[in-house]
C-alpha cells in the first residue's frame, strides 16, 4: 500500500469543498492542461483542509509539468487563463454582493451558488499549476546549473534569480483580510460581512531594479533554456501571489451564501459546514436536512480518497484510521531540514500559528514577543505583522516561490521553508535555533538559549556598516544651506540633509539648502500639535491595522490642515528665490533616518519637478506630514520611539537638467574586484523603477578601464573614468565601499545626488 505525503494545510475549508480539491487535481487538470492525479487524499476538520499525495504521483506531477510549462504554448495559454480566470471571479464577486439572495427561490439560489464555486474552482485549478511539488524539476534544474558553475551559496543566487521584477506591495491597512485569519473573520454564527471590503486595495505593484540580479546573471552567462527556467519561476511567484489576492476575497464573500442558508434552512453555519457537496445541494433545493446523528459523527473529521480516478468517502473515527493508516508516520528528531528562503540565523521561543487551529492566531499574535520564532504550515497575509516581529520563520510547506520565501526576503527575516513537520515536531514555548544559512532548525535547551541569543550568527561583513562619528548638538535656526552643514549635523538636517552637506565640500552636488528640525518644531509648538498627536497615537494598537491606518491618517490631516507661521514661510520662499525660481526636488530627511540603531529611510515623501512658491510650501508640509504614515508609526512604536521626539528636515535641492543618470557601486556586490556603474538616459528614476534597461560597465579600479559591458546605447567611455574617479574619492572619505546616484547635464558635468554605505557585501 503507497504511504502518502503531506503537501498542505488550510484555513477555511468546509466538507462541502473537500471532493472538488481533488477533482481539481484530477480530472479538471486532465481536462484543462492535460496533466491530472489519479490518486490523493483531503482530510477536512475544524474548517480547515490537509493535502496528501503518494510518492509515485509527487514524481510523475515534477515531470508532467515540467514538461507542460516549458512548453512556450502551453505557458503562454496558462498565463492567458490565469487573467481570464481571475477577472471571472472578480465579476462574480461583484454580482454577489450586488444580489439580494432573499429574493431568490431555491433554484435560483442553487444556480447562482453552483456558478460561484465553479469560478472559484477554475481560478484554483489555475493557482495548483504553481504547487511547490508541480516545479520541483524546474528548481532542481536550476539549483544543478548553479552547481556547475561552481557557485558555493547556492540557496542566495537561486533566490536572487528567480526574483519577478515587479514587486508586489502590501496594503494591509484598513484590510480585515491582513487582520484576522478566516476562523475569526466568519466562522462565528453572527459574523457579519462587508461589502465594501472589494473596494480596497490588497496590494500594488512596483518595478524594481534588481541589480543584484543583473549581475549574476552577466556572471552566470546561462543558456536559453536555464534562462527560461528562471523566467518561469519569476513569472510563476508572482502570477501566485496575484492570484491569492483574488482568492481571499472570494471565499471570504462566499461565506454569504452561507448566512443566507442558515437563515433560510434553519441550519447553523457550523453544522452546514459538515455537509457533503450532494447533501448540501439537496439542502438548498429541496430542504433536505442531515441528522443530528451525521452530524456528530463527523466532528472527528471527513477523508476524501481519490484512488485510481474514483473518489471514495470516510468519516467520523474512520477517516481518522484511515488517515494514520495511509499517511507516512513520522519520525521524532529535534533537528529538521529545509529549504533556505532568507538567509540568517536566530534562536527564540516557538510560536506555532497552525492553519489547522487558525481562530487562535490573534490571541497568540497579541501575546507575541519580539524575537519569537513563527512555526506554521505556511504563512498567509493575516500573519505579515507577525512575521515583521519575528526572530525567524519556519514552515512545513514550500518552495522557493510560496509565500513565506517572498515574504521573509522582503522583511530580511531569517526563513526556513519546507521542512515538512515542524507544527508536529515542536510546540508552542519550545526554545529552538535556525540556521537559515543551512537550512537547519532545532530544538535546544533553555541554557543554550541563553548562551545564543545575544548571537545572531552574522558575520560582520555582512551587516551595515555606518560612519563612527559622534553627532553635533541641533544648531540654532530655520534654515540651513549645504554648504553649511556636515554628516555630524544629523540631529539638525536629517541623515539626507547631512550627506549632501558632507558630499557638497568633496564633490558637485546641486546646490540647495534644508529647511531644518527647528522650523518643524516650531510648527508643532505653534499649533499645539505635539499634545495633540500624543493624545491621536497614544492608545494606537500596532496589531490592528484598521485602528493604525486610521489614526496615523488623523495626524497627517492634521498636519496639514494646519497654516505655516509667517516667520516660516517667509524663510523657506526667501531661500528659495535664491534658486532663481528654478525646478527643485523637495525630500525627506528624518533625524533617525542613518543612525546605526535604526533604519527610517524611505518612509517619508519625495517631491519632484517642484516649480512655484506655492507647490514648495506645500510639498515641505507634506513632507512633515509623511513622518506619519502608518508604515512608520508601525516602526516606531516597534522600535521604542516616541513620535514627536522623532523630528525631521526637509531638503529643497536644484532640480539637474539631465542628460544621463544612474548608480555606482564602488565594489561591485557580486563580482567585488570591479567598480559597476548603469547608465540610462533621461531621470534616474527611469533605473530605479525598472522601466528602461540600463547599460552596465565593469570597471577596473585602478587604471579605470571596462573590463565587461552591455550597452543598449552609447555612451562616453570618458564618462566611466571620471566617475570611476569620484566614486574612489568619496569611497576613500567615508572608508567604506560606497552606493552612489549620479547625474550627467546638458553640459556634460557630473552631480553627486546621494551616497551611502553598501550593506549587501
Amino acid at each position: 500500500m503507497p504511504k502518502y505525503t503531506f503537501l498542505w494545510a488550510e484555513e477555511n475549508y468546509n466538507y462541502y469543498e473537500l471532493s472538488s480539491i481533488l477533482l481539481n487535481y484530477g480530472i479538471r487538470s486532465q481536462k484543462r492542461w492535460g496533466n491530472g492525479i489519479n490518486n490523493g487524499i483531503t482530510f477536512g476538520k475544524d474548517f480547515h483542509a490537509e493535502f496528501y499525495l503518494p510518492d509515485e504521483e509527487l514524481t510523475r506531477e515534477a515531470e508532467n509539468w515540467y514538461t507542460f510549462l516549458t512548453n512556450k504554448k502551453k505557458w503562454n495559454f496558462y498565463l492567458q487563463s490565469i487573467k481570464i480566470s481571475g477577472d471571472g471571479v472578480l465579476s462574480e464577486i461583484k454580482k454577489l454582493i450586488g444580489t439580494d439572495l432573499l429574493k431568490l427561490n431555491a433554484e435560483q439560489l442553487w444556480e447562482l451558488y453552483d456558478f460561484y464555486g465553479m469560478k472559484l474552482g477554475q481560478l484554483f485549478n489555475c493557482y495548483i499549476v504553481s504547487q511547490p511539488h508541480r516545479i520541483t524539476k524546474l528548481e532542481r534544474k536550476v539549483l544543478q546549473f548553479l552547481q556547475e558553475k561552481g557557485i558555493k551559496d547556492t540557496a542566495h543566487y537561486f533566490s536572487v534569480l528567480t526574483t519577478p521584477p515587479t514587486k508586489i506591495i502590501f496594503s494591509p491597512v484598513g484590510n480585515k483580510l491582513f487582520t484576522g485569519s478566516f476562523a475569526e473573520l466568519v466562522g462565528k454564527e453572527r459574523s457579519v460581512i462587508d461589502k465594501t471590503l472589494i473596494n480596497k486595495e490588497m496590494y500594488h505593484e512596483e518595478k524594481v531594479r534588481n541589480l543584484e540580479k543583473q549581475t549574476m546573471l552577466a556572471e552566470l552567462k546561462p543558456s536559453q533554456k536555464i534562462k527560461r527556467l528562471i523566467d518561469i519561476l519569476s513569472i510563476l511567484g508572482h502570477e501566485r501571489f496575484k492570484m491569492r489576492f483574488v482568492w481571499m476575497p472570494a471565499l471570504y464573500y462566499g461565506e454569504l451564501f452561507l448566512i443566507e442558508f442558515k437563515r433560510r434552512y434553519n441550519v447553523n453555519k457550523s453544522k452546514l459546514r459538515a455537509y457533503d457537496t450532494p447533501e448540501l445541494e439537496n439542502l438548498i433545493r429541496f430542504g433536505k436536512k442531515l441528522s443530528p446523528k451525521v452530524i456528530s459523527v463527523r466532528k472527528k473529521g471527513l477523508l476524501k480518497h481519490l484512488k485510481n480516478g474514483t473518489i471514495y468517502t470516510h468519516e467520523g473515527a474512520q477517516a481518522q484510521k484511515i488517515l494514520k493508516t495511509l499517511v507516512s508516520k513520522k519520525e521524532k528528531t529535534k533537528e529538521l531540514t529545509g529549504m533556505v528562503a532568507s538567509k540568517g540565523h536566530a534562536v527564540g521561543k516557538v510560536m506555532i500559528l497552525s492553519y489547522r487551529h487558525s481562530k487562535e492566531h490573534s490571541a497568540k499574535i497579541k501575546r507575541m514577543q519580539e524575537g519569537d520564532i513563527i512555526v506554521t504550515e505556511m504563512t498567509r497575509p493575516n500573519i505579515i505583522l507577525a512575521c515583521e516581529r519575528a526572530g525567524a520563520i519556519v514552515t512545513d510547506e514550500g518552495g522557493i516561490l510560496c509565500h513565506a520565501a517572498i515574504v521573509s526576503r522582503e522583511l530580511g527575516v531569517p526563513c526556513v521553508i519546507g521542512t515538512k513537520e515542524a507544527t508536529s515536531c515542536f510546540k508552542d514555548g519550545d526554545y529552538v535555533e535556525v540556521d537559515a544559512n543551512d537550512g537547519k532548525v532545532r530544538k535546544i535547551t533553555f541554557k543554550e538559549y541563553s548562551a545564543k541569543k545575544h548571537d545572531r550568527g552574522l558575520k560582520a561583513e555582512d551587516r551595515a556598516i555606518k560612519m563612527d562619528i559622534k553627532l553635533n548638538k541641533i544648531k540654532k535656526g530655520n534654515i540651513f544651506w549645504f554648504n553649511q552643514v556636515e554628516i555630524k549635523d544629523i540631529p539638525t538636517v536629517g541623515g539626507k540633509g547631512a550627506s549632501l552637506g558632507e558630499l557638497y565640500k568633496i564633490v558637485n552636488v546641486p546646490n540647495g539648502f534644508c529647511v531644518s528640525v527647528n522650523a518643524y518644531h516650531q510648527f508643532l509648538k505653534e499649533n499645539d500639535l505635539d499634545t495633540k498627536i500624543d493624545q491621536i497615537l497614544g492608545s494606537v494598537s500596532i496589531n490592528n491595522a484598521e485602528e493604525l491606518e486610521e489614526k496615523a491618517h488623523q495626524v497627517r490631516e492634521l498636519i496639514l490642515s494646519r497654516e505655516l507661521s509667517s516667520v516660516i514661510k517667509n524663510k523657506i520662499l526667501e531661500n528659495y528665490r535664491k534658486l532663481q525660481n528654478k525646478k527643485v526636488a523637495v525630500r525627506s530627511s528624518a533625524t533617525a533616518e542613518d543612525i546605526p540603531t535604526a533604519s527610517f529611510a524611505g518612509q517619508a515623501d519625495t517631491f519632484l519637478n517642484v516649480s512655484t512658491e506655492k507647490e514648495v510650501l506645500e510639498s515641505v508640509q507634506k513632507c512633515w506630514a509623511s513622518l506619519f504614515t502608518s508604515r512608520a508609526v508601525y516602526y516606531r512604536e516597534k522600535n521604542g520611539f516616541e513620535h514627536t521626539k522623532v523630528l525631521i528636515s526637509v531638503v529643497v535641492q536644484e532640480m539637474v537638467n539631465v542628460n544621463y543618470a544612474g548608480v555606482m557601486f564602488t565594489k561591485d556586490p557580486v563580482e567585488k574586484k570591479y567598480i559597476l556603474i548603469e547608465v540610462v538616459k533621461g531621470l534616474g528614476e527611469l533605473l530605479v523603477s525598472g522601466e528602461v534597461t540600463p547599460n552596465t560597465y565593469h570597471i577596473e579600479k585602478k587604471k579605470f578601464e571596462v573590463i565587461k559591458k552591455r550597452e543598449n546605447f552609447r555612451f562616453e567611455v570618458s564618462f566611466l573614468a571620471d566617475l570611476s574617479r569620484i566614486g574612489q574619492l568619496i569611497e576613500k572619505h567615508y572608508k567604506y565601499p560606497q552606493d552612489i546616484e549620479w547625474a550627467i547635464d546638458q553640459s556634460g558635468k557630473i552631480f553627486i545626488l546621494q551616497s551611502r554605505a553598501i550593506t549587501t557585501l
